[in-house]
């Protein structure tokens, strides 16, 4: 699913690194923020080129492709 979201922000899985840390240092370079209700799910995700959103239904986001 994290996949799926960097790409939806135009970032390519290839483009992170990860590192854990003990706490953040400065501002995040991608925030996903989700809320979650009976009827389905609304994402955003900014970056420094701004916030992408998407809501959808429950039924959309378990459509097998």
């Amino acid at each position: 699913m994290v996949v799926a979201i960097l790409g939806e922000a135009g970032v390519s899985i290839d483009d992170v690194g990860f590192k854990d840390l003990d706490e953040l240092i400065g501002q995040a370079d991608i925030a996903i923020h989700l809320e979650m209700t009976k009827n389905g799910l609304q994402m955003a995700i900014t970056t420094e080129d701004g916030t992408e959103r998407e809501t959808m239904t429950w039924e959309q986001f378990f459509e097998d492709n």
